[in-house]
């Protein structure tokens, strides 16, 4: 049984990332900050909305004899159609939609099953030692929109 702990410390007022724990799996996920004022939702946050619902409709499949590659589509799909459902969703554009870097974490006594979404990271501690799984985002990419950002 995996030893688990988690810290969520928010980078503003508003935080968005978040840490649902369920029974043998944990879901971790770290929302994109909207790019502009404007929000959809009646949550704090575009993003803080998309983390809790993305969160809920993970956990809910989770006990499921699936892969958590189809699980995590399942989720997002639905994820999807419930924003489509708000009045304002179709009067943003592409990049003003909210979104999320993930992991998931399921285990059972012989083994931890994992995916990593976008640029997160995950750190096992193990008899052998630590692995790291280190997410394929787009850290390049990241660097020079922060740059931008600054620059403007």
């Amino acid at each position: 049984m995996p030893d688990t702990d988690s810290l969520v410390l928010p980078g503003g007022d508003i935080n968005e990332d978040l840490v649902r724990f369920h029974g043998d799996a944990v879901v971790v996920l770290d929302a994109a900050t909207g790019l502009t004022e404007r929000t959809i939702t009646d949550a704090q946050s575009d993003g803080r909305w998309y983390v809790e619902t993305l969160a809920e409709e993970l956990t809910a499949r989770l006990d499921a004899d699936e892969t958590l590659a189809d699980i995590a589509a399942a989720a997002v799909t639905a994820l999807a159609d419930r924003y489509d459902d708000h009045p304002r969703s179709g009067a943003v554009d592409p990049h003003e939609e909210p979104s999320a870097a993930g992991v998931v974490l399921r285990w059972n006594r012989s083994e931890i099953e994992y995916l990593v979404l976008g640029d997160c990271s995950v750190i096992f501690e193990t008899d052998d030692g630590t692995r790291a799984i280190l997410g394929e985002g787009p850290r390049e990419l990241d660097r020079k929109v922060v740059k931008e950002m600054v620059a403007i």
